[in-house]
């Protein structure tokens, strides 16, 4: 690939990311790696998912990110957010997109596991700690990409209120008991740590 161009692959999925100081370089670039990418696919008798192509800016600057390029001779606008193996990329990349889907989803697992655990007499909390294992899988998926926006107080409190609901099951109390406390006898670590 040319300077500034850069592949990320990952089996049928790939992501083009291209460095450039504006749109009309941004184009050039896109225009030559998958003039690029398309001879390398023809070789092997393949061919791009035009229709599938999603494009974005990934940028903290104040520019106009809706505009449009063209992709294979196909004009396409670019989108807010993409999303890449599951994660969803925002313009800003401040991951707020992801962690709400997330919180959203795992809000209603815990709430569809929790009706099949009664809060008193209910399974044991070896049976109980399965439906924080879920919850934890749903919330954390991708950590490693996204972690670092968890220092936003409103990205931790929407995850931590999901991660309560939880633990309140595990721990079979009342909902006035503290998060902190619930915690603790849930002996569940804060999903923001």
């Amino acid at each position: 690939m040319a300077p500034g161009v850069h592949l990320v692959a990952y089996a049928d999925d790939v992501v083009i990311v291209i460095v450039a100081r504006d749109g009309r370089w941004a184009q050039l670039r896109l225009n030559r790696a998958l003039g690029q990418i398309t001879d390398w696919l023809r070789g092997r008798g393949l061919n791009l998912a035009i229709q599938k192509t999603e494009l974005t800016y990934l940028t903290r600057k104040h520019i106009d990110r809706n505009v449009q390029i063209t992709v294979g001779g196909t004009q396409m606008a670019t989108r807010g957010e993409i999303r890449y193996l599951g994660v969803y990329l925002d313009t800003r990349l401040t991951f707020w997109s992801h962690i709400r889907r997330a919180v959203d989803k795992a809000a209603s697992k815990t709430a569809a596991l929790s009706r099949l655990m009664a809060n008193t007499r209910g399974p044991k909390q070896k049976t109980r700690k399965l439906l924080m294992t879920v919850t934890h899988s749903i919330l954390l998926y991708g950590a490693e990409i996204w972690g670092g926006a968890m220092e936003v107080k409103k990205y931790r409190q929407a995850m931590l209120s999901v991660q309560r609901r939880g633990a309140l099951r595990i721990a079979c109390a009342y909902r006035t008991v503290p998060e902190s406390a619930v915690l603790v006898i849930a002996a569940v670590i804060p999903i923001d740590l």
